[in-house]
């Protein structure tokens, strides 16, 4: 869960001291990507499947790993 926290709260304030970010058509750079051991990401779902429903951290978790499978996208096309 403080994980879970950790990461939204880092999302949520950096969202106020960044100008929101404009897609481009070609990114000019990848981002690393973090390499979550099997029992962190073990830990990751349980802690997001006793999130209430409504709870405004699982539409954080659903963007980031929207970014993710994006930057994903990016390294296989090179774009590193």
């Amino acid at each position: 869960m403080k994980t879970c926290l950790l990461v939204a709260a880092c999302a949520i304030v950096s969202a106020c001291a960044v100008p929101a970010m404009v897609p481009t058509e070609v990114p000019a750079q990848c981002l690393p990507l973090t390499a979550w051991t099997s029992s962190q990401q073990d830990a990751m779902r349980k802690e997001y499947d006793a999130l209430p429903k409504d709870a405004v951290l699982r539409a954080v978790f659903m963007d980031w790993v929207g970014m993710r499978d994006a930057d994903r996208a990016c390294m296989s096309a090179g774009g590193k």
